[in-house]
């Protein structure tokens, strides 16, 4: 928890540092200069849907004060302005309905992580009111420019057209897709991902493998919720439901944006799901050993006819892709060949598929 605090305390000082900076020398707002390590400042705002319900978390411990505590305000507050400025729309979307969550099913700890998260924003808005509009407005300068406008219609449009074509694949492969990142083979001049996690499953691995993934995962979150809400009436932990709150802002973020194929949210995520399990880990409630002798057999048997499932599709795939694989030139039968494009990009797939 200190390296964490201490690191993401560190970057929102240099971002701060930076941006007054670049406004007092050079009389200017860089957004793409300002915030180092990401290629697009939006790829920020996905770290954030995570990042600031882990600094929630982690200020409801007890065991976080003195200058501990004030590091996770700091970097709470500064996150809360970068947000603003970046006007991050699935992000907060995601933070209000995860908010939302957390007030209707978990009583005095919902309700204790959204006072906190209304005072971060609160402060977040009397920051870019100081350092946006009263900074230049002293310096005598030209109101600043935004980051986008806030309705972004050609945004909108653009991930409508990466929608379209994402539900395309679906209708021409619905079984198995068109295979892991192969949205990207066919150059769309917009993004080499649709901006929504479930339309991107459904069209790389096909439907039935989104149905099952949906299942297993509406599974864990119930589970997670109920072990949660037991755990309200017992011994509340603010960091366990930082945790949880943040998985379910990723989901929501997921519908809108690319968090789930970036690198960084990527990593947050997982970092965020990990510490969620070690949370819960010392909460669990022992079963009745009977009880658990008929589920564990139930489980066994269900795996195992999945197994068995799972080989016959891959001896099927193996047999009839055998032939493909011995082609000289390694291709896809019938598949869409690629389309060049105006200028190199890394995202696209330029030399057809795997």
């Amino acid at each position: 928890m200190g390296l964490l605090l201490s690191g993401v305390a560190l970057y929102a000082g240099l971002e701060l540092l930076l941006l007054v900076l670049g406004i007092v020398l050079e009389h200017t707002l860089d957004y793409w200069r300002v915030f180092a390590g990401y290629v697009n400042p939006r790829f920020l705002n996905h770290v954030q849907t995570l990042l600031i319900p882990l600094l929630i978390g982690l200020l409801g411990l007890p065991e976080v004060r003195g200058w501990w505590r004030r590091l996770a305000w700091f970097s709470l507050v500064a996150n809360a302005f970068f947000l603003l400025l970046l006007l991050g729309r699935a992000t907060v979307l995601a933070l209000i309905v995860s908010a939302s969550i957390t007030l209707l099913f978990f009583g005095p700890s919902g309700l204790a992580y959204a006072r906190r998260l209304v005072i971060a924003f609160i402060a977040g808005a009397v920051l870019y009111l100081l350092l946006i509009k009263l900074l230049p407005w002293g310096l005598g300068m030209d109101e600043l420019p935004v980051f986008r406008e806030l309705g972004e219609r050609g945004s909108v449009e653009a991930r409508l057209y990466l929608w379209r074509i994402a539900l395309d694949m679906v209708a021409a492969h619905p079984w198995l897709g068109v295979g892991p990142m192969h949205y990207a083979h066919q150059f769309n001049g917009e993004a080499a991902h649709p901006h929504n996690i479930y339309l991107q499953i459904a069209a790389e691995y096909g439907l039935p493998f989104l149905l099952v993934l949906s299942v297993v995962c509406v599974r864990w979150l119930w589970q997670v919720t109920r072990q949660l809400r037991l755990n309200e009436r017992r011994k509340p932990d603010p960091l366990a439901l930082a945790c949880y709150v943040g998985v379910v802002g990723a989901l929501v973020d997921g519908g809108f944006s690319g968090n789930f194929v970036m690198p960084l949210p990527q990593l947050w995520i997982v970092l965020t799901v990990a510490l969620l399990q070690q949370r819960l880990h010392g909460m669990q409630v022992e079963a009745p050993v009977e009880e658990e002798r008929v589920s564990s057999g139930k489980r066994s048997k269900v795996m195992s006819i999945g197994l068995l499932l799972l080989l016959a599709i891959q001896i099927y795939v193996i047999t009839v892709s055998w032939r493909e694989f011995w082609q000289p030139p390694a291709r896809i039968t019938g598949a869409i060949e690629p389309e060049e494009a105006t200028h190199y990009s890394p995202r696209f797939w330029r030399d057809g598929w795997f």
